[in-house]
């Protein structure tokens, strides 16, 4: 019995401790409760300061945020992207459009656009659709006031999700006045086109590299070639090469800066091959970094003024050689009155000095033979001076009768003679001295003269003379014929190597009393000329200083050949 009491007072015990033990555990979880009520406590208290600060800065950053959205310069308004409709603007919206913002919350997009295509609602849903798909759209837009004048804006759309709902973000900014200046730019760029394309004159725009960019219908006339085929050339194709070079040097003054244009005269090939002559002018055009960007070239067809001025040209030169050759006419009338001034002159003293002259030289000469024939025996000295004087009544009588025969040239007698034969005479009758060597060339086969025998002796004889004075150091003669059997004809021509003549001289050398020698009268090449016309022939004569000078005298011939006098 004791045992039983004992057991179950064992049992309490144990019951008792678990209580105890289940007690403690309270206790202990409770003092942990109360440590996390604590803790919660806190941290409840520290997240109602921190929401409390959170919630002053974002009432901070929404007034700044209202701030900007109602003062920044460009209209911002929201769409709902489903319905369309306007949830809200900023204040610059409401004063572009002329509304107040309950007004533009209840408008949509026919109420603030121009309502014609491409500015109808139908254009905005197709460019809220591109915000949605391909991101943000910026595009020009005709936007219409709500009393109801039209401006332009600029608008640029964005799709955003705000918190669940759909957005678009328009910001809109009035580009009124740069559209304005972008039409009035437009204007003056068509007038300029119309200008271009209109101009009477040549027009093109030029590349840097000489190809042409633009050009209009004067020019493509100009030049023969169309518009098509001019844009596939530079202006260097159909520039003449006399002028490029002239041309490209411009061009590189223009690019270097040493100068702001240029104009010059030049020539194009035409599209058919034949020069067109233009007037250019040509300016460069720089862009505002001052970079060269083009030329710009006017082109004025000046072919006929090329043509009137080459054709007035031509009638001036014309003009000049017929006043040129007036005056030498009346030069040649002039001299030759003066000749005959001088004919007449000296016709008047021939008649009487001729036969005063001729007498005493006469007598002098038969003198002269008187004492050569009694004085046969006389010394050296004497004969020697005899001989001298005899000369110079010789001479003196071809003076006379050269005096006369300038004057009074007697008819000619012609006669059927052989050149040759007439040569050896006259030579045999002149005095030819040892320093001149005499080159004969006369063919026996020549055929005969038909002329004077004693005049043509003359014209001989005085050609060979004036040869041989013009050479006092000695020198060459040279005498030769040759057969002009067309015309008929023997040319006989007398070169020396002496001295020669100027052109001066020779201009006045048949003109009566002029002479080159130191001792003369100047009539014996007026003789020659005189006989030879008379025996219809005619002379010329070439010379050059230092080179000697060449006597061409052209004799009328028989048609027969042979030799005979």
């Amino acid at each position: 019995m004791a045992n039983d009491i004992t057991l179950e007072l064992q049992r309490k015990i144990e019951a008792l401790e678990r209580k105890n033990k289940l007690l403690e555990e309270g206790l202990h979880q409770a003092e942990r409760l109360r440590q996390m009520y604590d803790r919660t406590a806190q941290e409840l208290k520290s997240s109602k300061s921190l929401l409390i600060r959170h919630s002053a800065e974002l009432a901070e950053s929404e007034s700044r945020f209202r701030e900007i959205f109602n003062t920044v310069n460009d209209a911002i308004f929201i769409h709902d992207a489903q319905t369309g409709r306007i949830v809200e603007v900023n204040q610059r919206m409401c004063e572009m459009y002329g509304i107040t913002r309950d007004e533009a919350l209840a408008s949509g997009p026919d109420d603030l656009s121009a309502g014609t295509p491409p500015y109808s609602s139908a254009e905005a849903s197709e460019k809220i659709r591109l915000a949605r798909t391909e991101g943000t759209q910026i595009f020009e837009w005709q936007a219409r006031a709500r009393d109801g004048h039209l401006f332009w804006v600029e608008v640029s759309l964005r799709f955003a999700l705000i918190g669940s709902q759909q957005r678009i973000l328009a910001m809109v900014r009035d580009i009124t006045e740069r559209k304005q200046i972008e039409l009035k730019l437009q204007e003056s760029e068509e007038r300029f086109r119309k200008a271009f394309q209109n101009s009477a004159i040549g027009m093109a725009l030029v590349g840097l590299d000489g190809h042409w960019l633009k050009v209009n219908h004067s020019l493509c006339q100009i030049v023969g070639y169309s518009e098509p085929e001019l844009l596939s050339k530079t202006f260097q194709d159909i520039t003449h090469p006399d002028d490029l070079q002239t041309d490209l040097d411009f061009v590189a003054q223009l690019l270097a800066g040493e100068r702001d244009h240029y104009q010059m005269e030049k020539r194009y090939f035409h599209k058919d091959g034949h020069i067109v002559w233009i007037r250019l002018s040509v300016s460069l055009i720089r862009d505002a970094q001052d970079n060269p960007i083009h030329f710009v070239s006017q082109i004025d067809d000046i072919t006929e003024d090329k043509l009137v001025d080459e054709k007035i040209r031509q009638l001036n030169e014309e003009l000049e050689t017929k006043v040129r050759q007036r005056t030498r006419q009346l030069l040649d009338t002039q001299d030759e009155l003066v000749r005959r001034e001088k004919l007449a002159v000296l016709g008047q003293v021939a008649g009487s000095v001729g036969h005063e002259l001729r007498n005493p030289l006469g007598v002098m000469n038969n003198a002269v033979f008187f004492l050569q024939t009694v004085l046969s025996d006389a010394d050296e000295t004497t004969r020697e001076y005899l001989n001298i004087i005899k000369d110079e009544i010789a001479a003196s009588e071809r003076i006379v009768s050269d005096l006369l025969d300038s004057v009074r040239t007697k008819p000619s007698h012609p006669e059927r003679l052989a050149l040759a034969e007439l040569m050896q005479q006259t030579l045999r009758k002149c005095s030819v001295p040892s320093s001149v060597v005499v080159k004969l060339d006369i063919p026996a086969t020549l055929a005969p003269l038909r002329v004077d025998p004693l005049q043509i002796h003359q014209v001989l004889r005085n050609l060979i003379s004036n040869g041989i004075e013009a050479m006092p150091e000695g020198g060459v003669l040279e005498i030769s014929a040759i057969e002009n059997n067309l015309g008929g004809t023997i040319t006989v021509s007398v070169k020396d190597s002496g001295i020669g003549m100027t052109p001066e001289q020779l201009g006045k050398l048949f003109q009566p009393l002029f002479t080159t020698k130191a001792r003369g009268v100047g009539l014996g090449l007026v003789v020659v000329k005189n006989l030879t016309e008379a025996n219809g022939g005619k002379i010329s004569v070439e010379s050059e200083v230092g080179k000697g000078t060449l006597f061409t005298v052209t004799l009328p011939a028989t048609e027969e050949t042979g030799v005979s006098i």
